[in-house]
């Protein structure tokens, strides 16, 4: 048997007692074992007890005792340990000041339809009234100049169902994408594209099948078929579904499963951290557009989140209700294959 040494690629599993899911490490591992097959098993039951999920395997190699008794230090020390028969495994944070589930973090609120309300008063719209719908009713949410809108929000990570998980697993193949699949919709031919579409765009698809009924059924409590529906829908938790992929498939479901969604109004809510810098992205589409009440919306949307930034600076790092947390990996596995999607990292502000 020799010494291994296994470097993976890890984030802390939700039973972590420090760490947040988004403050990964490298781990590295140093075990004893007849071959790499088990000498990755054994690391992989290492990581679980340690409350990680292994992410990707950055590396695998044997240990040479001569080289590594010459380099002395830590690694011999690690080394000495694995060839006892113990299994030495020590994570690397790749997030500034790690350990703040236990000690607090920056958080900030949630986004949500109080958020909307805001944008909606300021260009100038309003709730519907319960006079206007009547109790019990499936409606739209707001009124703008000739508009009728319905809010949806998606808060969930999607790629963590496990329906949605078996489905890309038969879509990347293992003839094609190995063992190891790094999700993305690059490399698809077109007809895997559209699927791949399908598969991580069905949360889209119900929510705009429901709001083009919530719609329709406003236009006749309000006496007023002639106005016009639009569909504003917010995405602060389906973080795995980048900006520009997140407003095709609202547009290609609005366009192609109702009649009544005229105009799709995009917003996109995301948090980046390395665990000292925190960015807070927020993206409108359309932008530009020369729609009088989505133009409205748009100026309204930038003026309330400086408006936010402003409100969450002053009431400090921690809100008190749901909040809005950072981007970090989605890790799985189906059938001994592993499926894994990572956020952009963010540099240290420092370099």
């Amino acid at each position: 048997m020799k010494v291994q040494r296994i470097i993976y690629a890890a984030k802390p599993a939700k039973t972590h007692p420090d760490r947040h899911e988004w403050e990964t490490a490298q781990v590295v591992i140093l075990l004893l074992a007849h071959d790499q097959a088990i000498g990755i098993a054994m690391a992989e039951d290492c990581l679980r007890r340690r409350h990680w999920q292994p992410v990707r395997l950055v590396m695998h190699s044997l240990l040479n005792e001569e080289r590594v008794r010459a380099e002395g230090g830590e690694i011999w020390d690690a080394y000495q340990v694995a060839q006892s028969g113990q299994v030495f495994c020590r994570a690397f944070s790749d997030t500034f000041a790690p350990g703040q589930k236990r000690n607090g973090a920056i958080l900030s609120p949630a986004i949500g339809e109080e958020f909307i309300d805001r944008i909606v008063a300021r260009a100038g719209g309003r709730r519907l009234t319960l006079e206007e719908i009547g109790e019990g009713q499936r409606n739209a949410d707001y009124l703008l100049n000739d508009w009728v809108f319905e809010l949806k929000d998606l808060q969930e990570e999607g790629l963590l169902k496990s329906e949605r998980q078996q489905k890309l697993a038969a879509l990347y193949t293992p003839d094609r994408w190995g063992s190891e699949v790094e999700l993305s919709a690059e490399n698809l031919t077109e007809p895997e594209y559209r699927e791949y579409l399908d598969i991580v765009g069905g949360p889209i698809k119900t929510q705009v099948k429901s709001a083009s009924k919530q719609i329709r059924q406003t236009k006749i409590l309000l006496g007023r078929n002639n106005i016009r529906g639009g569909l504003i829908f917010l995405n602060t938790g389906y973080g795995t579904l980048p900006p520009a992929l997140f407003e095709k498939l609202v547009v290609r479901y609005a366009s192609k499963d109702s009649t009544q969604i005229e105009s799709c109004v995009c917003i996109s809510i995301w948090v980046l951290t390395n665990g000292f810098d925190w960015n807070i992205q927020f993206k409108f589409n359309p932008q530009g557009s020369q729609e009088a009440g989505i133009k409205s919306l748009e100026a309204a949307f930038y003026e309330i989140v400086d408006d936010f930034m402003t409100e969450w600076v002053r009431r400090g790092p921690q809100p008190s209700g749901r909040s809005l947390r950072p981007l970090h990996p989605v890790a799985f596995d189906i059938a001994g294959r592993k499926f894994t999607w990572e956020p952009p990292q963010v540099p240290p502000s420092w370099e």
